[in-house]
């Protein structure tokens, strides 16, 4: 009685298989009069279930994925301003000017779950997944304490920025996990790296991507609507004077630059409000690096840039 039914099992097994092998054959015309059987195989076209597996043309879809969710993260804009600083010199009755470097950074409102402060020296900027940010914001914290406990020194920004593409890179190689969906900028100024015309820390600003790309940057735009301000920006900052007001007004400009940007997509009804990041040097401070944070700064909002302005011409 039982074989019978395992027979019966073996049959039906066998036919269910040959209507499979049917169903993915497709006839095409040759060259000549007859007709050959052309098998494709349907399961190939599904790159995208491991992130270790190239497409056809050569890429990792997982890593597209990723740069995608990084994109549509809330606008992130960064740049390095510099500008000289005169101070007065009582015993040649003259003044003496000498170039500072700041960086500034331009974040949608609110921008607490956006900007890492990792050591005493550097930030992280993430734009995508909040959860992949805090991640990698853990991770490098992690690590500047680790070379802090066995050289006794803080690490370069360089340094920083490239355990986190290492990160990113490590992460697109490796079976069962996926690339994490956001875009990191490392800023900071370098205590042991001097400027070789100045004797005044040198400001960095590093970009890396969820495929580990690593570049070195005068200014970044990532997130939202990153291509239009893209476009914008050289003309917002054609300003080279060195003064407390040319810095209000590049950056009052870069503020009207990502208002434009937003309410070309017709997204809000309510104006872009940004919070004003700025990071200077500063010895009385913690890592000699002064940071202040203006919130909810908007192009149309006479009473916050005003504030903007005062803070700029005061720590000019």
């Amino acid at each position: 009685m039982i074989l019978p039914s395992v027979a019966n099992m073996l049959i039906v097994s066998l036919v269910f298989r040959i209507l499979i092998a049917l169903s993915c054959i497709t006839s095409t015309k040759a060259a000549h009069s007859r007709k050959r059987a052309v098998v494709y195989a349907r399961a190939a076209d599904k790159y995208d279930r491991a992130i270790s597996t190239f497409d056809s043309s050569g890429r990792l879809l997982q890593v597209d994925y990723g740069r995608n969710a990084a994109s549509r993260g809330s606008s992130i804009l960064a740049f390095i301003h510099e500008y000289k600083n005169v101070t007065a010199d009582i015993e040649t009755n003259g003044s003496t000017a000498s170039s500072m470097e700041s960086i500034y950074v331009l974040v949608a409102s609110p921008s607490s779950f956006k900007v890492h402060r990792i050591d005493h020296h550097v930030f992280i900027l993430t734009s995508g997944l909040a959860g992949d940010g805090r991640f990698l914001a853990e991770h490098l914290r992690q690590h500047c304490q680790s070379l802090r406990q066995a050289y006794g020194h803080a690490p370069s920004i360089y340094q920083v920025a490239q355990r986190a593409a290492r990160l990113q890179h490590y992460l697109t190689r490796t079976a069962g996990a996926r690339p994490l969906g956001t875009t990191a900028m490392i800023i900071g100024f370098d205590e042991n790296q001097h400027d070789e015309n100045s004797a005044a820390l040198t400001a960095r600003i590093y970009r890396t991507d969820p495929g580990g790309i690593l570049e070195d940057c005068k200014y970044f735009v990532s997130g939202q609507h990153q291509d239009a301000i893209l476009r914008m920006l050289p003309e917002a900052m054609d300003t080279n004077d060195a003064t407390g007001d040319c810095q209000f007004d590049v950056i009052a400009k870069l503020i009207q630059t990502m208002a434009k940007a937003s309410a070309a997509f017709a997204e809000k009804i309510n104006p872009l409000a940004l919070d004003v990041w700025m990071l200077q040097r500063n010895s009385s401070c913690r890592g000699t690096l002064q940071t202040t944070c203006l919130l909810n700064v908007k192009a149309d909002d006479a009473a916050g840039m005003s504030r903007l302005k005062s803070h700029l011409t005061t720590n000019a």
